[in-house]
């Protein structure tokens, strides 16, 4: 009787075991890597090492229609320097692709050409720089594509996967980013030909809006493009904010957005007033020319906002397993944040 009852006991305790397993939060962490030079400061080296990071998905470069040509090219190459092996031990190549490039190319063919030239680019920089010690296990698109743009995109990304320079890759997963009206319209919109996607949990609100408290996240608009994530088909991972911007208004009309702004940034040539920063005498921000009378809203997550956030992302998934990628390494809230923070957030 004991012996059944000692049996029974760690059947359950077995089962219990298996749906913690099951049940609990994916605690994996990646970044995003959003800057041309690939060479890691210490801090930012740290921060990797704090939560235990391996996998740093990096911008190769971008690719953006030039009028001037009537052709698509690449800019912003990455520059590769010093990598730690015994720190890094993958790399994503991602490709950022302007949703202009597939409203400009309109026949297949020249969709074609352009998914031989970004893979070879991609192939090329691997060979020079990563090949021995590396191996290329994903390669993401980013591309916020539309209705209207959807079949040329799709075109593109099935193209890749027919070219030699895929294979001779070793047929890397492909993983495409999916912003979060790409996941409520996804009978519009279509769901990408690839093996995974990348949710991206941000600029979430309205930016041009000078009445918007918060464009970069807003929590009831992740709710109300999210309810039906359950039916998204897509494995996918989720990509959180860790960076900041101010979103400059003159005459109360956009102007544009100045990136890794912090308080610490906004200093005597600006007063404080309904939420905004006025500019009080002609001044530059992160090299960007302000007039006076400008307005800058600061904007950038707080820790609890991102806890809430990964409370609201279990609540409206079906999946746990999922890895979180921040977005981005690079970034003083990042790095102001620290590897505590940043575990703390998605356990």
């Amino acid at each position: 009787m004991l012996r059944r009852k000692y049996i029974g006991g760690i059947l359950l305790l077995l089962i219990i075991q298996m749906w913690v397993s099951c049940n609990s939060p994916a605690n994996d962490i990646s970044f995003y890597h959003w800057k041309t030079n690939l060479d890691l400061t210490d801090e930012e080296a740290l921060l990797f090492k704090e939560v235990e990071a391996r996998k740093l998905y990096c911008k190769f470069f971008d690719v953006s229609w030039v009028a001037s040509e009537n052709e698509a090219y690449p800019k912003a190459t990455i520059q590769f320097h010093k990598i730690d092996t015994t720190l890094i031990k993958e790399i994503v190549p991602v490709v950022y692709i302007t949703n202009e490039v597939f409203e400009k190319l309109e026949a297949s063919d020249d969709v074609a050409k352009l998914s031989y030239q970004v893979l070879e680019k991609i192939k090329r920089l691997y060979d020079s720089n990563l090949k021995n010690d590396f191996l290329i296990k994903e390669i993401q698109f980013d591309c916020d594509w539309t209705q209207n743009t959807q079949k040329g995109y799709f075109n593109f990304l099935n193209q890749i996967k027919e070219l030699d320079s895929y294979k001779e890759l070793e047929k890397p997963l492909i993983s495409a980013t999916l912003r979060l009206h790409q996941i409520k319209y996804k009978n519009k919109t279509g769901i990408p030909p690839v093996d995974k996607g990348v949710i991206m949990f941000y600029n979430t609100g309205r930016v041009f809006d000078i009445k918007e408290e918060n464009s970069l996240l807003s929590l009831s608009e992740v709710t109300k493009y999210t309810g039906k994530l359950t039916e998204y088909p897509l494995q996918y991972d989720v990509a959180l904010p860790t960076f900041s911007w101010g979103v400059v208004f003159r005459n109360n009309s956009f102007l544009g957005l100045i990136n890794d702004v912090t308080k610490k940034d906004l200093g005597e040539d600006f007063e404080y007033k309904d939420e905004y920063y006025e500019v009080k005498k002609t001044t530059t921000l992160k090299s960007t020319f302000l007039s006076l009378g400008d307005k800058v809203r600061l904007e950038q997550p707080t820790e609890k906002e991102l806890i809430l956030l990964v409370k609201q992302i279990r609540k409206l998934s079906s999946r746990s397993d999922y890895t979180v990628i921040y977005y981005h390494i690079n970034s003083s809230l990042s790095k102001n944040l620290g590897g505590k923070t940043l575990q703390k957030i998605i356990n």
